[in-house]
């Protein structure tokens, strides 16, 4: 997935998450995408790395989802990480932190919670729709992958007709 794809799936899907799941008492978070990992957002070095860089696909930091395209692989791990991370943003912060000094990462009720709830990423309603609403955000990324491609087979069939091997 390109960065213009993650882009569009972000505008369309986290409106819905955030309706689904509710606001919390923070304002709602941004989505940042520009920084590569965990390390190089905490340290503001851009090429910083270390033992989670290559497979964290985001964090809720300070009012902010961070999402770090290298670890983004499909269209799943995208909605599965929005929607962990905006989990973290509901929970109560206070009680946030004092699970993180309790607990083991695999223990912690708040990441128990985010895990559950990343299994909504493709959940029907008793009428069988999607309620993230997967099957429209998919056919957004076709039609920007149809454009994409239509707008190569108009640039391919002009430089043919330039070069004399193909008439209209």
């Amino acid at each position: 997935m390109t960065i213009d794809d993650i882009q569009q799936i972000i505008s369309y899907a986290y409106p819905k998450i955030q309706a689904y799941y509710g606001k919390g008492k923070l304002p709602f978070p941004k989505i940042d995408t520009s920084h590569s990992n965990t390390y190089a957002m905490h340290s503001g070095e851009p090429e910083a790395t270390g033992e989670h860089a290559a497979t964290t696909p985001g964090e809720y930091y300070k009012g902010t989802i961070y999402l770090y395209l290298p670890n983004i692989t499909n269209l799943e791990v995208l909605l599965r990480s929005i929607i962990h991370e905006y989990t973290h943003y509901t929970q109560d912060s206070e009680l946030f932190q004092k699970y993180r000094d309790m607990y083991d990462y695999e223990d912690d009720p708040t990441e128990i919670e985010a895990h559950k709830n990343e299994e909504d990423w493709n959940k029907k309603d008793d009428k069988g729709n999607y309620l993230l609403t997967l099957m429209n955000v998919s056919i957004v990324v076709l039609v920007y992958l149809l454009v994409h491609l239509m707008q190569y087979m108009k640039m391919k069939i002009l430089v043919l007709m330039m070069k004399g091997m193909m008439k209209v």
